[in-house]
């Protein structure tokens, strides 16, 4: 067996695997806000009682982002909302918050950050 030709499916291989390498085709989805993922979205409570909310901004490819997200509630006298009393996430990319509920009815709490808005609805019941 020819040394040279033993040397061409290794050569072949490397150019596959050079050709192969292209730009990621989902680079351009990473680091940029798309969603703000609020969990649970919905929330059924009886007066008095209190459920923490988890807010996360996420990418295109649903990596969590570090960021500032807020909160309120569109009838404040239905449920309020704050921050928890949880440690705070250490990365940065999770806050969670407290919906208290005060009152019977319904309402929606908003949650603001990285230039995304999501809503969650609280039935007080």
């Amino acid at each position: 067996m020819n040394v040279r030709f033993c040397g061409w499916p290794g050569i072949i291989v490397a150019a596959a695997l050079v050709a192969g390498c292209k730009k990621d085709p989902t680079a351009d989805l990473a680091g940029k806000p798309a969603l703000l993922n609020v969990a649970p979205n919905q929330l059924t409570m009886a007066v008095g009682d209190s459920a923490n909310v988890a807010a996360r901004i996420l990418d295109q490819t649903f990596t969590p982002l570090q960021g500032v997200v807020s909160a309120s509630s569109a009838t404040g006298g239905v449920a309020s909302i704050g921050p928890a009393s949880a440690p705070a996430d250490p990365t940065g990319t999770q806050t969670v918050f407290t919906v208290r509920a005060l009152a019977a009815g319904t309402t929606t709490i908003t949650f603001t950050g990285g230039g995304l808005t999501s809503t969650a609805g609280v039935t007080v019941q």
